[in-house]
């Protein structure tokens, strides 16, 4: 199945699209069940199919940028400690 999207992605909230200058239009193929869950949750949650599908790709994208965020932090601020070190702070040397 063919399904044509008009995404206007800027700052999403659930119940809210805010749309920029330009949109563009997208074709995605999804399976007919998939479609017609998608269709019932953006019902359920008062907001038009292409918005719920701007806001998952929103919120993805998002995730995906603070993982990455995550790991360079962690890569950045998470120095090495031996083990040997460890238990000389803690006055355990003599169990080394």
């Amino acid at each position: 199945m063919l399904l044509t999207l008009y995404c206007m992605c800027g700052t999403i909230q659930l119940r809210e699209v805010i749309a920029l200058s330009t949109t563009t239009t997208t074709s995605i193929r999804m399976d007919k069940e998939l479609l017609m869950k998608g269709k019932q949750e953006a019902d359920f949650n008062g907001i038009s199919f292409n918005a719920l599908m701007c806001n998952l790709l929103a919120e993805r994208l998002q995730d995906i940028e603070d993982y990455n965020d995550c790991i360079r932090v962690s890569k950045e601020n998470n120095p090495t400690i031996s083990r040997e070190q460890i238990m000389k702070e803690m006055g355990l040397e003599d169990e080394i």
